[in-house]
């Protein structure tokens, strides 16, 4: 592979990949905003929960003071953070697939470019001796140029 060859795979390469830094730098950013938002909800939660326990321990028929409404917003806060643990565990695979999908795509070029350099190599260790021997034996066997070419003795036609 010639240098020229080389650097043009390799600009073509980096062409590639151009973009992969800032869908990264997006993807993880998302993750760490819905990382942000679960952990709020989280702590949501936690105080309506704990004001809810509070206020059924203090009463003194707990059972009538049970509030499905409040239970039931306690609830949805959990839903919308498995929500947003299910969009992250998305970006995240789709993250993955992503820099996978480069590797793949560099193994296979690498491949490529180490079987066209062993072959170069191979052709290069054919030693100038086995070159000039395989010309002189070419030129060998080729007819010479000033040879007189074998007449050819006429065959009676038969009528």
């Amino acid at each position: 592979m010639s240098s020229y060859q080389l650097s043009t795979y390799l600009e073509s390469y980096l062409d590639s990949i151009a973009t992969l830094p800032f869908e990264l730098k997006r993807n993880f950013t998302l993750m760490r905003e819905l990382d942000s938002r679960s952990e709020d909800k989280m702590r949501k939660i936690e105080h309506t929960s704990n004001r809810y326990i509070r206020r059924l321990r203090k009463s003194a028929n707990p059972e009538q003071e049970r509030s499905e409404r409040e239970e039931d917003d306690i609830e949805q806060e959990f839903a919308v953070c498995l929500e947003y643990a299910d969009e992250k565990v998305g970006l995240a695979m789709q993250t993955y697939e992503m820099i996978d999908k480069h590797i793949r795509k560099l193994d296979q070029d690498l491949r490529k470019v180490e079987g066209e350099i062993a072959l170069q190599d191979r052709q290069k260790k054919e030693t100038p001796d086995k070159r000039a021997a395989s010309t002189h034996k070419r030129k060998a066997t080729a007819a010479p140029v000033d040879a007189p070419t074998p007449k050819r003795h006429a065959t009676p036609r038969m009528r």
